[in-house]
């Protein structure tokens, strides 16, 4: 995973994008497939009744902390 320089921006400056943003739903920009809110809700629905029963299986990767522990 290829990391991103840090922002420097004083805070106010990504604040104020943030507020700006659109409402609407982002319909892609070509490179992913949108992602509509009725998907999701259809994703949602179809996992509601099983998804806190679901396999809790340890995904490896490349984190900083190795549990989530902190201490």
């Amino acid at each position: 995973m290829e990391r991103l320089p840090a922002d420097t921006r004083p805070e106010a400056e990504p604040a104020a994008e943030i507020v700006a943003a659109s409402p609407e739903a982002d319909e892609g920009e070509g490179a992913t497939p949108p992602d509509p809110d009725a998907a999701f809700a259809s994703f949602a629905a179809a996992v509601a009744g099983t998804w806190l029963d679901g396999p809790r299986d340890r995904v490896r990767g490349m984190v900083p902390v190795a549990s989530s522990r902190f201490s």
